[in-house]
């Protein structure tokens, strides 16, 4: 991965593991108003303070106490998804477990696990031509299918584009700094130039 991409995704996890600005993206994600109130939405990563590990998903929540909820940021059509947002919910329940003090060796049977959802917030120029990805494994009496939905997240796409919403002034962000790029400019004057455009349109204040 390129140094461009590692500041864009960067810049992804950390503006949408702030909670309000979660919810924009999670409201475009799921396509309906988000009811669960801001201390209902907690931050649980595998960057998180918890555990030091080598791999990371982008932005990951337990919501109301019962959801991991999981969003990976692409600019790329990437096929593997859902397999990948697969691995990083394994890893995030094991996590789950070891923090409740959950004994999986035990006698009991262990219910309500934390239930997944799965986006994906695309913002590439490649037209998107699946709304979701899938990953499936089937043997004999055994079957695991995982389902992710893409949401084109591109700025062309949104319908609120106001500059309260967190989720428009990333989009536009990315989209002036992919111009910028393009133009000729250094990654550094392309943020530079790209940070002002926000500046003027309002959007992402304090960035």
């Amino acid at each position: 991965m390129g140094v461009r991409q590692n500041q864009k995704d960067t810049m992804f996890r950390n503006l949408f593991k702030q909670v309000p600005y979660f919810i924009n993206l999670l409201e475009k994600c799921r396509g309906e108003k988000v009811t669960l109130t801001e201390n209902e939405i907690k931050p649980f990563d595998l960057e998180s303070d918890y555990v030091v590990r080598l791999r990371r998903n982008d932005v990951s929540f337990i919501a109301g106490g019962k959801i991991i909820i999981l969003i990976e940021h692409q600019s790329t059509v990437n096929p593997n998804m859902a397999l990948r947002l697969f691995l990083y919910y394994n890893e995030l329940l094991q996590l789950w477990i070891e923090l409740n003090g959950i004994n999986l060796y035990g006698k009991e049977k262990i219910v309500n696990l934390p239930v997944p959802e799965f986006y994906v917030a695309y913002n590439g120029k490649q037209p998107l031509e699946e709304e979701y990805s899938t990953f499936q494994v089937q043997y004999e009496g055994i079957k695991i299918e995982i389902n992710v939905k893409i949401v084109n997240i591109h700025y062309d796409m949104l319908e609120n584009v106001e500059s309260q919403n967190a989720l428009a002034g990333y989009a536009f962000f990315h989209n002036e700094y992919d111009e910028a790029i393009k133009s000729g400019l250094s990654s550094q004057n392309a943020f530079e130039s790209a940070r002002q455009e926000c500046i003027k349109k309002g959007y992402l204040q304090g960035l």
